[in-house]
């Protein structure tokens, strides 16, 4: 999959191009801000107020019509197995723990599947992440079904925004890493996750979701990847629950991308 870089110059400054080329229909809906911009600037349609209204009017009507057009718009699409344990850990501790060893794995785990829409970047953080002289990351719509076995047997499902950022290589490997925000619901009671310390036997059914994932792929032009994944549920900091409730699992996907 290509990289998305913002367009430098001044009249298509809000398009993006991938390795320097422009990308077909992406190109002629965002050159659209572009020339009504430069349109709108220009010395004749400045004497006329009446006229700098209509052609706002039209700017903003061609801003949304590109926004929907692109919005459809799709890089690649993926579908993902996992397989995943819980850990005995809080999420900020579990890194120190897993490369300390000292890592305990609970009696709980889940097999699941995940399926990744992309989308175009939205403009904003396409443009912060251009300011920081950083690639554009790809964004998706992510939807994770899971079934859960051991200390608990509810189902779960996840809805998320995801960003897939460019990666690395590491010899004949290309590493990606992934985020993932949202929510989270659990179809029946999670008995193994936490409960809030003045009330430990309650449980959520609804949680934040955050999702942090390393994409391992072979070569760049193969449509397999093995994925290693922390799938976290929790409170949001109290914003949806109780703090200290919710849960941490590392899981091993193996993930195809639909061309």
């Amino acid at each position: 999959m290509k990289i998305l870089r913002p367009c430098t110059c001044a009249l298509h400054r809000r398009h993006w191009i991938q390795c320097g080329e422009p990308s077909g229909l992406v190109m002629s809906n965002f050159t659209l801000f572009g020339t009504v911009r430069a349109f709108e600037a220009s010395p004749l349609i400045s004497a006329s107020s009446n006229m700098k209204v209509r052609v706002r009017a039209k700017r903003r009507a061609i801003m949304f019509f590109a926004a929907m057009t692109t919005m459809s718009l799709s890089y690649a699409d993926s579908l993902t197995l996992y397989n995943g344990r819980a850990v005995d850990s809080d999420l900020l501790d579990l890194p120190e723990k897993l490369l300390s060893g000292t890592l305990a794995y609970k009696d709980c785990r889940f097999t699941g599947l995940g399926y990744k829409r992309s989308f175009i970047t939205p403009y904003t953080i396409g443009w912060m992440f251009g300011a920081a002289n950083l690639s554009v990351p790809e964004s998706a719509f992510e939807v994770v079904a899971l079934k859960h076995r051991g200390l608990q047997t509810n189902s779960e499902v996840a809805l998320a925004y995801h960003l897939n950022f460019a990666g690395a290589a590491l010899g004949p490997v290309k590493v990606k890493p992934g985020f993932s925000w949202g929510f989270s619901r659990a179809l029946g009671k999670p008995t193994y996750e936490n409960g809030p310390r003045n009330d430990p036997e309650r449980r959520y059914r609804f949680q934040h979701h955050l999702g942090l994932e390393l994409a391992f792929t072979a070569t760049e032009s193969s449509p397999w990847s093995v994925i290693s994944k922390v799938h976290h549920r929790s409170g949001g900091y109290g914003m949806i629950a109780p703090r200290r409730v919710g849960s941490n699992f590392l899981a091993l996907g193996i993930q195809y991308l639909f061309e």
